[in-house]
């Protein structure tokens, strides 16, 4: 498997994808806009980046940075591609490409009680299983207790909340 990246901006030729993705990735209180999104990207203020596999969308992910630290504002993998291997080897190319940096994100934290408890711990595991590290740092985000995990095994908290 050899996935290809290319940066979004508002030309971009798989628009109604990304636009159907991100309404069905992401929970209404957590998604942001994709016009939002791209005049964030325009302005140098995230790095927003489409992943295809052959000529076809996969997915994307959307970074921000601050010193040495690039934080994971989303990413997404088409339902019909789940499960086959490209959002691990997205996060492979994602620390791959930002090397010089620590990757940190942020996830709903795991919570028995909650309606997707059991897709909560899935996604702890996906990215547990892809060589990130639980910090011990939850963080708060709309009201939504968020769990924060990191590429490496030390956290570098005050770059984080900077």
């Amino acid at each position: 498997m050899s996935l290809k990246i290319q940066k979004i901006d508002s030309g971009f030729r798989d628009m109604k994808k990304l636009e159907q993705l991100n309404q069905e990735a992401f929970p209404d209180e957590e998604r942001m806009p994709v016009s939002e999104m791209i005049e964030l990207a325009e302005n140098n203020k995230i790095e927003l980046t489409a992943i295809y596999a052959e000529e076809v969308f996969v997915g994307f992910y959307a970074l921000t940075f601050r010193k040495n630290t690039g934080y994971v504002l989303f990413l997404a993998v088409c339902p019909e591609l789940r499960s086959c291997g490209y959002g691990g080897e997205a996060l492979a190319m994602m620390k791959k490409q930002y090397s010089g940096c620590q990757i940190v994100l942020d996830m709903e934290r795991i919570d028995e009680s909650a309606d997707n408890a059991e897709q909560r711990k899935s996604r702890k595991r996906f990215y547990l299983k892809n060589g990130f590290y639980e910090t011990g740092y939850l963080v708060e985000y709309k009201g939504l207790q968020m769990e924060v995990l990191c590429s490496g095994p030390e956290f570098y908290k005050e770059e984080f909340q900077s």
